[in-house]
């Protein structure tokens, strides 16, 4: 199990001024019209810079090298602690970053309660490999797509393929979820679980080749099987997908296969 914990870089710049040094005899010593607040005795190392000269047929040219950067300090803050956290997703329409846990839920980060704007805790559960693996939202922001394990009686263990729309409010009420698909999955582990939207509005789905330890059923390079692959198809809005006619193997094999041979993506 990956825990991802989201930090926040803070870059402190470091500000040199030319010059040597400065005695320390003056109560209030100012450079260039910049007053201390505290008593100077030296300035920082200033970078060093390369001068070469050249011997050419028409003389000698000088070269000098730009100085080196001075290497920022960087402090890491946390800034919201959630765990385990299996993705996150930037909400271009809201200008925030939502926080997708195995557990079931999805946060909004621009808050500093990090309210749920998406809970299908009943739907799934964390367990080892298996929950509320991945998530991403449609080019227009409308709807959120999941993938997610199944805890539903008839199909306990396997993948299902989700969306939610966009409530007024900004949530995904778990209640208008639509299912686009479902994927039967042998074992508990190796489900893959990252999703991805292309500009055109397909949707890229990870899929884990099955799992147990050393691939037993080898699922992976086998074309008429999801398992082990990456699938591209076209959601629809009342649930269902069409597959793209441009897909390496529309005509042949499995439709929905885009790329394959994968342990888990």
């Amino acid at each position: 199990m990956i825990v991802r914990v989201v930090t926040t870089f803070v870059l402190a710049a470091a500000v040199g001024a030319c010059g040597s040094s400065v005695g320390t005899s003056a109560p209030n010593p100012t450079i260039s019209g910049v007053v201390a607040t505290s008593d100077i005795t030296s300035l920082p190392p200033q970078p060093e810079t390369t001068t070469t000269t050249v011997a050419t047929d028409d003389g000698e040219v000088t070269r000098t090298a730009a100085p080196s950067s001075v290497p920022p300090a960087v402090r890491f803050a946390t800034i919201h602690s959630l765990a385990p956290l299996s993705d996150t997703v930037a909400d271009h329409r809201s200008q925030r970053l939502l926080a997708v846990t195995q557990g079931g839920t999805i946060h909004d980060l621009g808050h500093d309660e990090m309210p749920k704007v998406l809970d299908i805790t009943h739907l799934t559960r964390q367990n080892g490999e298996q929950g509320l693996l991945g998530a991403v939202l449609s080019t227009d922001g409308e709807m959120i797509y999941l993938n997610f394990t199944s805890t539903e009686e008839q199909q306990a263990g396997d993948t299902v393929i989700a969306a939610v729309p966009r409530a007024p409010d900004g949530s995904f009420p778990s209640d208008d979820l639509i299912t686009i698909m479902t994927i039967a999955q042998p074992y508990g582990n190796h489900n893959g679980g990252d999703l991805e939207i292309l500009d055109d509005g397909s949707l890229l789905v990870a899929v884990g080749d099955g799992g147990s330890g050393g691939d037993p059923e080898r699922h992976a390079h086998v074309l008429d099987d999801p398992l082990g692959k990456l699938l591209r198809i076209q959601p629809l809005s009342d649930g269902g997908y069409r597959i793209p006619v441009d897909n390496p193997y529309f005509d042949s094999a499995l439709g929905e296969v885009w790329s394959s041979g994968l342990r888990n993506p």
